[in-house]
Order: structure tokens, then C-alpha cells, then sequence
């Protein structure tokens, strides 16, 4: 993966994002994506946030190309947090966002936020997606689309802190991102969400821990993606 930041100074352990111009691109990979066009797959995708401005829309995490290949992203949205998946093919979208959730008490401290989604694709897809923000389940708003079937397994690189070139840009921390092929209990996301992985656990198909400072790549450390990349 390659990271476009300017490291922050004697601060370890974290990517610091401007909001203009910084972002962490992953290549795509067959794991990296959740559907076959006719059948989705459950992931859940969490990270620590510690978000520096929340106004507009800006992207934490997406495989969401330009305009003909998207497949999912979590973002913030008018006053929301929101997860959107895509079925390419029909034009389809489920989406979710927050109801209760206050993103001003998100700025200038970290947090951490999952998506869960189990994987149920069609109409009701929407009805399968969740959101924590530190561990706890968000009350949402659901949109389901009759048109939806499933996620295109697309090509798009996976863009953490942006949606595309130069737009949309996350402006915040990020730290301990971590992707699974299966849909993560509230126990599960609670007991880990604070520690940090192995890279070997059942499931985990991308982590990335933003250890290395000053590094312009950053090194995947899930047992899949290493297995995949050899």
C-alpha cells in the first residue's frame, strides 16, 4: 500500500491526514471486495479515528472508483456517519447512516469506529448493515433499494483517507485499520477494539497498523493478504 502524508513529527503509530491532499491507497485485491455481482460476502471493517474536521463529505475507506467502479465506502456525510454499498450493474444502492450520533464529539480525540454488514445482498441489504462507534451499536437510518442485488467485485484500489483525487479528503488521524470477511460480534469489537491484532486471526483479510514513521509504504500484517501477495 502507499501512503501520501507528510508523517507527523515525534507522533508514532499513526497516519496524519490534511484533508487536502493526503491518503493511503491499497491495490486491489480478490479479497479486498464483497460481492460476485449476483451474490454479496459478510465483512466488517474497523479503525481508530481521531478526526480533525467533520464538515462536508469526507471519506474514511472505500472501494469506490470513478463513477463505474464502486463497491462499498464509509464516510461522513451531512451531519452522519454513513456506509453505502453499490451494485454496479443495476444501479442499485443500500445505504445507512447514524440518527443520534453527534460527529462533533468525535473531533480532536480518538475513537473507534466498525461497520458490520452480514452479507445478505438484495433488496433488504441495507437491513444486514451496522455501525459501533467505541463499541457501541448506533441508532441508524436504513435505505433499501429493490434494485440492489449484489457488489460488483471491481477493480478500484482500496482509498483510505479520500473517495477519489483530490476530493473528499479525510482531514484526522488514522491508526489500526482492519478488514475481515465475516461479520464481527459487538463482543468480538468490544474485546479487541482497543488492542492490538496478531495478524492471524481467523477472518482478518487486511490490518494495518501505521507503525512506520516517516515511511511513504505502509506494511500489511493479516496472514491472508500476506498469503495472497506471494
Amino acid at each position: 500500500m502507499t501512503v501520501s502524508n507528510q508523517p507527523p513529527t515525534n507522533v508514532p503509530h499513526f497516519v496524519d491526514l490534511d484533508g487536502v491532499d493526503d491518503f493511503v491507497q491499497v491495490a486491489d485485491a480478490p479479497n479486498l471486495s464483497f460481492g460476485t455481482g449476483t451474490t454479496d460476502s459478510a465483512f466488517t471493517i474497523e479503525m481508530r479515528i481521531r478526526a480533525d474536521n467533520v464538515n462536508a463529505k469526507r471519506q474514511l475507506i472505500g472501494k469506490w472508483g470513478e463513477g463505474t467502479n464502486q463497491e462499498y465506502r464509509v464516510y461522513f456525510a451531512a451531519g452522519t456517519l454513513r456506509v453505502d454499498l453499490r451494485d454496479q450493474s443495476s444501479g442499485g444502492l443500500a445505504s445507512v447512516f447514524t440518527s443520534l450520533l453527534n460527529l462533533s464529539t468525535l473531533l480532536g480525540s480518538w475513537h473507534h469506529v466498525a461497520v458490520t454488514y452480514d452479507g445478505r445482498g438484495g433488496a433488504t441489504a441495507a437491513d444486514g448493515i451496522a455501525i459501533y462507534v467505541d463499541g457501541a451499536l448506533q441508532g441508524v437510518f436504513r435505505i433499501n433499494d429493490a434494485a440492489y442485488v449484489a457488489m460488483e467485485n471491481g477493480t478500484a484500489p482500496l482509498e483510505i483517507g479520500r473517495e477519489g483525487p483530490s476530493w473528499n479528503m479525510y482531514d484526522g488521524g488514522l491508526d489500526d485499520v482492519r478488514m475481515w470477511n465475516v461479520a464481527r460480534s459487538a463482543s468480538a469489537i468490544q474485546a479487541a477494539m482497543n488492542a492490538e491484532l496478531l495478524g492471524t486471526e481467523p477472518g482478518l483479510v487486511g490490518y494495518w497498523r501505521f507503525d512506520e514513521p516517516g515511511a511513504s509504504t505502509a506494511l500489511e500484517r493479516s496472514e491472508q493478504e500476506r498469503q495472497l501477495k506471494t
